[in-house]
């Protein structure tokens, strides 16, 4: 979809439910998608921020290699 509209790769997806929120977004560097979901309670700006946060961090950590 963000190919179609010409707005550039797609940087993270918000799925709002009645619940909550699902947050999916690419982890920089690694070939990861980090999945954050959180309560209705929580704000989408906020829930975004921690999840960047999160995939900052995961992006300095190593990756072990299957055997």
């Amino acid at each position: 979809m963000a190919r179609d509209l010409q707005i550039g790769a797609c940087g993270y997806l918000i799925i709002a439910g009645d619940n909550g929120y699902m947050i999916q977004l690419r982890v920089p560097g690694a070939p990861l998608v980090l999945a954050a979901s959180f309560d209705a309670a929580e704000t989408v700006g906020k829930a975004l921020s921690v999840a960047r946060l999160a995939a900052a961090a995961m992006s300095e950590m190593p990756l072990s290699e299957a055997a």
